[in-house]
């Protein structure tokens, strides 16, 4: 009993430095809100010193097609941003089912133990499947990314804050951040 919760509780403490280890940039969706009453809808690409980049979404497929636009960051009333992608919680709503649906799969086989080790792996893997399942579902229901919100309030230094506000989220951005190769030094 005690040689599988250190088990667990080595897988528990090891995943997460797996799973820190981004391999692609997350997507955010934008609703850009103009001074002039136009209301644009896409993903956010890039932003500059002045413009905002988005790329149209062919909506149905979720696919980025080659369309799209630039907005002067001046022009801008209002941002909202929100995650496109949330696979991440779903990823750790699923492990941590699936390794309580191993331990209670575990502890009723051990008030109640079956005739073979095949029915045994048959309750374990069971356990584990469903409870995974469940697990996954309640992580895509709390994992629900909150929209956030970015107001211009006018003026030059305010369309730079908004930039830089913005910034963090750009597709181009997040691609030059992982990319990103160390300087040498002489």
């Amino acid at each position: 009993m005690k040689n599988l919760l250190r088990a667990l509780l080595l897988v528990l403490l090891g995943t997460p430095s797996v799973l820190a280890q981004r391999t692609s940039a997350d997507v955010y969706r934008v609703k850009i809100f103009t001074v002039y009453g136009a209301r644009i809808q896409g993903i956010l690409y890039e932003v500059t010193d002045s413009l905002l980049f988005y790329r149209e979404i062919d909506t149905p497929k979720g696919v980025l097609i080659p369309g799209g636009g630039a907005v002067l960051l001046s022009d801008i009333e209002k941002v909202v941003v929100r995650r496109e992608t949330k696979r991440a919680p779903i990823l750790q709503g699923g492990l941590v089912g699936a390794v309580t649906g191993g331990y209670l799969s575990f502890l009723s086989l051990r008030r109640n133990p079956t005739r073979s080790f095949a029915l045994a792996g048959v309750t374990v893997v069971s356990g584990v499947a469903g409870i995974a399942g469940i697990g996954a579902i309640v992580g895509s229901l709390i994992g629900r990314s909150p929209k956030r919100v970015f107001r211009n309030q006018g003026g030059e230094a305010a369309s730079a804050l908004l930039g830089d506000q913005l910034r963090p989220f750009a597709y181009s951005n997040q691609m030059d951040v992982m990319y990103e190769v160390p300087l040498r030094r002489n």
